[in-house]
């Protein structure tokens, strides 16, 4: 069990990726193939912290990350792993340090970080820290070539150097000596064959600067060999420090860890005694009872006899009387179930009732995909870039969850029977590492207070009206999440939420710091005398808003989006007017065509009845392909017009594709398409 903490950075963020996968698959061998050692890994929680503009750690994000990682010790994990370049792994080190992260983490990296430490650093810190890097075999291989190349730069007047570098060199050695040793062992008219020189290079083995080098056939290296090393606490001239210790060398092969030294904790000194951290949460206690305490519990236990002796004498005489108790208590619970079932069933008629969004489609799915030839796909599209320019949609779903509507919408009466506008506006809200679905499948509150953390304003749930600040606590979908597969590695999900604000207070925070990050309700209402019902405040550039109850807003919209330029696969169209006009690049739609299509054939239209699609009457038909015609020649005119069907009239929407009945008191809505 462990959890991955990245840099924002392609190295970080890709590096988290395949370790998070194949960790997960487990029992793999260095080339991807079962290895007959079946394990399963575990990641608890995966943090990507940004960067500045300038590649510097935000300090906020790395509090945030660290703040909503799980506490609770049946979920947590003492291992986390750190991808990230040394430039950002000791700030984040040291940010975790201040907010005084799990003291006991064994943090582990590769030889992007450790093995080295950098000028002023504040260590240590309490924790263990591991890292892998490349072994190193300084043999007589090694400085032979060491001295071949220090020639060659006294030769040539640049400095020499006295070790070769710290990234990768022990590789470039060694392949310069497979290609030279194979190549020895051809003619010179032969070395222009490459089917012949690969050949001569599997069948190598030697002992190189990074191990023993040997290949697969498939050209893979042969159980690479790795250094392991330590941080431990040192004592140099009565003055204490740390340095990265070698404790071992280790292979990709279970069991092929070769331990040379101790691993220890910082300012633990490598004694591992009782002042060790347990590896059980909590940490178990021995009991241990004195003589007293046990002669009172055996008195307790002769007393609790005696009065069950009694009760089992007096036991007899009650049996009636405990009988018909238990009847009465029978018909209540009968009572209480059947209220229970008509409670439920008021709130779905409620729901039913209750007006719902116009652009709520007739499918008994929570999540709608929103394709880019509806107008709400670029409504939502305008308030993603009203902050975050450079953002692109990449998928977009419209919840459409009746229990959280009838919630919502009885939040909002509840406001207008005291009076209170409910002063409703959207808003975004990131999910940090919790899976959206857990908001948008739930069937009572949606956004829910057990899933929040202590923020700037205490204790709530926080929405934001800038998207760029929500980004920063937005959610990594996998590739492989149920129902929204198909995720890239830089793309983020948010929600874009409707939240009723009702009676606000607007609270600064300077000077105030400590007063509003204890807050779990709004403060009372001097006018009122209630309290009001949401704090606003302004950070990191952006109105926010947090409420301290449940079903006060709704999750609207979830956005999938990425940044950086404009991806033609994923986002194929840059503005409305060209998906009304044209099919996006690899798909079929029903609701996008371009003129060569009407001209092909005969549009059929029609709508999703009862039954399933059913065609349109012959004079409805012409209604619908002129009032389409028009609106596909000009799209910034009327995009609906009324036709009148057997019974009733119907508006038909051709920016929405869907006939509302404007007639029938429920305005019943279903989808439209065209067919050519």
């Amino acid at each position: 069990r462990v959890s991955i903490v990245s840099s924002d950075t392609d190295y970080g963020r890709g590096m988290a990726t395949k370790f998070r996968r194949i960790w997960q698959q487990g029992g793999m061998d260095e080339f991807g193939n079962p290895s007959g050692d079946p394990w399963v890994g575990e990641v608890v929680d995966y943090q990507n912290i940004e960067l500045t503009a300038d590649g510097q750690v935000i300090a906020n994000a790395a509090y945030q990350a660290f703040s909503s990682m799980p506490t609770d010790p049946r979920e947590k994990s003492r291992v986390i792993v750190l991808m990230a370049h040394a430039q950002h792994a000791y700030p984040i080190l040291n940010y975790a340090n201040d907010i005084g992260f799990q003291p006991d983490t064994i943090w582990l990296g590769g030889e992007a970080w450790t093995d080295r430490l950098p000028s002023g650093s504040s260590f240590p810190h309490p924790g263990a820290y591991l890292g892998l890097t490349p072994f190193r075999n300084r043999d007589q291989n090694y400085h032979d070539f060491l001295t071949a190349l220090q020639d060659r730069q006294r030769r040539q007047g640049y400095h020499e150097w006295t070790d070769l570098p710290d990234y990768a060199a022990e590789y470039m050695v060694d392949a310069i000596l497979a290609l030279t040793i194979a190549l020895s062992t051809v003619s010179p008219v032969q070395r222009g064959n490459p089917d012949l020189i690969s050949e001569r290079i599997q069948d190598l083995g030697f002992d190189g600067v990074s191990g023993y080098v040997s290949f697969a056939p498939e050209g893979h290296r042969m159980n690479p060999k790795f250094s392991v090393y330590n941080i431990q606490t040192t004592f140099k001239d009565g003055v204490e420090g740390v340095e990265w210790k070698n404790i071992g060398t280790v292979g990709t092969r279970t069991g092929s860890f070769n331990q040379t030294s101790t691993a220890c904790f910082v300012g633990m000194h490598c004694v591992w005694s009782s002042n060790a951290p347990s590896d059980k949460y909590p940490v178990p206690k021995d009991p241990v009872l004195p003589g007293w305490a046990v002669a009172i519990l055996v008195i307790l236990l002769v007393m609790l006899l005696a009065l069950l002796i009694k009760y089992w004498r007096s036991r007899k005489s009650k049996k009636d009387k405990l009988a018909q108790i238990d009847s009465e208590l029978d018909d209540i619970d009968t009572q209480l179930e059947k209220a229970k079932k008509r409670q439920e069933l008021l709130v779905l008629r409620r729901a039913e009732l209750k007006s719902k969004p116009s652009r709520w489609t007739d499918s008994t799915d929570i999540l709608i995909e929103v394709l880019p030839t509806e107008a709400e796909y670029w409504d939502v599209n305008e308030r993603l870039k009203a902050s975050m320019n450079d953002a692109h949609i990449s998928k977009l779903w419209r919840i459409q969850n009746d229990n959280l509507w009838a919630f919502y919408s009885f939040h909002r009466d509840r406001l207008l029977s005291l009076g209170v506008n409910d002063n409703e506006r959207q808003v975004w809200h990131g999910t940090s590492s919790l899976e959206p679905s857990v908001i948008y499948n739930d069937k009572q509150d949606g956004f829910m207070m057990q899933y929040s953390r202590e923020g700037f304003w205490g204790r709530g749930i926080y929405f934001a009206d800038k998207s760029c600040y929500s980004h920063h606590y937005s959610y990594s979908p996998s590739p492989d999440t149920p129902h929204r597969k198909g995720a890239e590695s830089n793309e983020r999900e948010m929600f874009l939420s409707k939240l009723l604000i009702g009676n606000q207070t607007f609270i600064r925070r300077e000077g105030k710091e400590l007063y509003c990050s204890s807050l779990t309700v709004p403060p009372n209402d001097p006018a009122t005398n209630m309290k009001y019902n949401t704090v606003a405040g302004h950070t990191g550039g952006s109105d926010v808003w947090i409420v301290y109850e449940n079903g006060r807003a709704y999750p609207d919209y979830l956005v999938r989006y990425y940044k950086g330029s404009r991806d033609q696969q994923r986002t194929p169209f840059a503005s409305r007017s060209t998906a009304l006009s044209g099919k996006p690049q690899g798909q079929a739609s029903a609701t996008s065509f371009t003129a060569t299509d009407i001209e092909s054939g005969t549009p059929i239209w029609e709508y999703n009845g009862d039954s399933g699609w059913e065609a349109y009457g012959d004079s409805q038909q012409v209604q619908l392909e002129q009032g389409y015609q028009r609106f596909f020649d000009d799209v910034d005119s009327d995009s609906s017009i009324i036709i009148q069907g057997p019974e009733w009239k119907y508006r038909v929407d051709f920016a929405e594709m869907n006939q509302k009945n404007v007639e029938h008191g429920g305005q019943r809505v279903r989808s439209v398409r065209r067919v050519v």
